[in-house]
């Protein structure tokens, strides 16, 4: 089987956690699943992206949620 890699981002922390998802069963942008946060220490509703990179370079960021998540991004790649 082949897998696809895809990236959450916690939407309190900015943190970015990669999994791999069969390719038959990937998700679009925007999905969100509960996962473990180590950053955070608790359970969050994670917002997938896919790529990080392609994500931020995208210009289709256009609802608040997709903004809040880039901004997220952007201040920790800063830190």
């Amino acid at each position: 089987m082949k897998y696809i890699r895809t990236e959450l981002v916690c939407p309190k922390c900015g943190n970015i956690t990669t999994i791999q998802r069969k390719i038959g069963k990937a998700k679009k942008v925007g999905h969100i699943k509960d996962l473990y946060c180590y950053v955070c220490r608790e359970v969050t509703k994670q917002y997938e992206i896919n790529d990080v990179t392609k994500f931020l370079l995208s210009s289709n960021n256009q609802n608040q949620e997709e903004k809040e998540i880039r901004k997220l991004i952007l201040e920790r790649k800063n830190k």
